[in-house]
């Protein structure tokens, strides 16, 4: 990582704003006291130590990856920023009331969440976005990545309002999955490229999409599988 410094911040009120950030080298963070929201970028990958912010929380490195090793726990909307090229996020302690937006670059940027429940703001990841919960999963922004998989192990995913997309226009398009204990709602998919990225639904009561495109602009298109229990209701392009 770099470093193995530790950073503990404590704050009555807000630390940093998002376009101007606290500036740190480090490489864990803890967050023990702060009554508002928390905005920092870091010039090393980050461990995210226990933490606690009660408004928002924006996390920047530009370098390395980001990992949350105690609980990180946000009141407000939380936004996780990778700007090195395949530098990666990996959150499975994070628990926020709000949105949490991912955003990665380079094919292996890949981007990792684990939690109770979760809801998926806009976010742009640059290699894999997956994104597991037990409870419901809700996408409430549109998803940019170079596959995408979202599971909902007893509950519902609904982005009925977000649009999943992992086309390319120089080489294949990514898979999307989507599997889900009880229904599955999504706005348009997209997977085209030079050949069309596959499509996998699977839910135990239903699934309502709008658009699917897997079209292959050069090659072959994307295969798509649904399966659903009960009802099925789709708009293919």
């Amino acid at each position: 990582m770099g470093s193995t410094g530790l950073v503990r911040i404590n704050s009555r009120g807000s630390v940093g704003i998002a376009d101007n950030p606290l500036s740190t080298t480090t490489g864990t963070i803890a967050v023990e006291s702060v009554t508002g929201d928390l905005h920092l970028e870091n010039t090393l990958g980050l461990e995210l130590g226990e933490t606690r912010v009660p408004g928002d929380l924006g996390i920047t490195t530009t370098t390395g990856n980001i990992t949350d090793t105690g609980p990180v726990t946000v009141g407000g909307d939380s936004t996780f920023t990778t700007t090195e090229p395949n530098a990666g996020i990996a959150l499975d302690q994070t628990i926020v009331t709000g949105t949490i937006s991912l955003n990665t670059s380079g094919d292996d940027g890949n981007a990792t969440l684990t939690a109770d429940t979760a809801t998926l703001g806009q976010s742009s990841v640059g290699g894999a976005l997956s994104a597991t919960t037990n409870g419901d999963l809700t996408v409430t922004g549109d998803i940019n990545a170079g596959a995408i998989a979202l599971i909902s192990q007893n509950q519902n995913i609904q982005a009925e309002n977000s649009t999943l997309d992992t086309s390319s226009v120089t080489g294949p398009g990514g898979p999307i999955s989507l599997i889900s204990n009880g229904t599955v709602t999504v706005n348009d998919i997209i997977t085209e490229g030079t050949d069309g990225g596959d499509v996998n639904i699977q839910a135990i009561t239903s699934i309502t999409t709008g658009a699917i495109d897997t079209e292959g602009l050069a090659g072959q298109g994307g295969d798509v599988f649904l399966d659903p229990e009960n009802d099925i209701e789709v708009e293919f392009n």
